[in-house]
């Protein structure tokens, strides 16, 4: 994913922006819920090449974009969701090291850490939010993580829905790790650090 292509198109004019570990599985669910029935986003997703993924989002930015470099639509309701630096990085940890077996060496946060900060982490879950999302003055509206429940209301609300399953995503569909090594305890040393790395992005306002 690049910031090219992390874009999702809703009916009447909403575009929402994409950035991994900001609710991302999430959106792409609730895209289906508005332009999908349940059985067709089933059967979506058991071919690469329908489901809602790079190939999906690449046709309609090639027909709709704005420009290359700017996958908005002329004249839309640009839509960004951001998150706190250190509580997207802890999940990012998280999301990693998820499926490592448990007879594997544990992979340290200090070990995480060091990886970020001399760039040998090359998962798009650790790239900052503004090299995704860019600036907050190009969007309309910029929800927290913590209001997902308003923003897929408003979605449904100006969008419509096909499916008849929102009220399951709405309040239940989450994309949480179980094996997490506890990641989601930092030190105050590392948090320090884990701030300075996302340092941008916390100057630009994604927090």
């Amino acid at each position: 994913m690049t910031p090219a292509d992390n874009i999702l198109y809703f009916r009447n004019g909403f575009d929402v922006r994409l950035c991994p570990k900001n609710a991302m599985t999430l959106m792409k669910w609730a895209y289906g819920v508005v332009h999908y029935t349940k059985e067709e986003m089933i059967a979506r997703n058991r071919d690469y090449d329908t489901r809602i993924g790079q190939i999906h989002r690449m046709k309609y930015i090639m027909e709709q974009a704005y420009s290359p470099t700017y996958p908005f639509r002329k004249k839309s309701v640009k839509i960004a969701i951001k998150r706190d630096p250190v509580k997207r990085f802890q999940s990012a940890a998280a999301y990693k090291f998820k499926d490592r077996s448990p007879v594997l060496p544990i992979v340290s946060i200090d070990d995480i850490i060091h990886q970020v900060a001399k760039g040998t982490m090359k998962d798009v879950h650790f790239f900052s939010q503004s090299y995704f999302l860019g600036r907050p003055e190009d969007y309309d509206m910029i929800y927290d993580i913590n209001d997902l429940p308003d923003l897929v209301r408003l979605i449904y609300k100006e969008c419509g829905t096909v499916s008849t399953w929102e009220e399951k995503l709405m309040y239940e569909k989450k994309n949480v790790s179980t094996y997490h090594h506890n990641y989601d305890l930092l030190t105050p040393e590392q948090e320090k650090i884990v701030r300075k790395l996302y340092d941008k992005d916390y100057k630009n306002g994604w927090f």
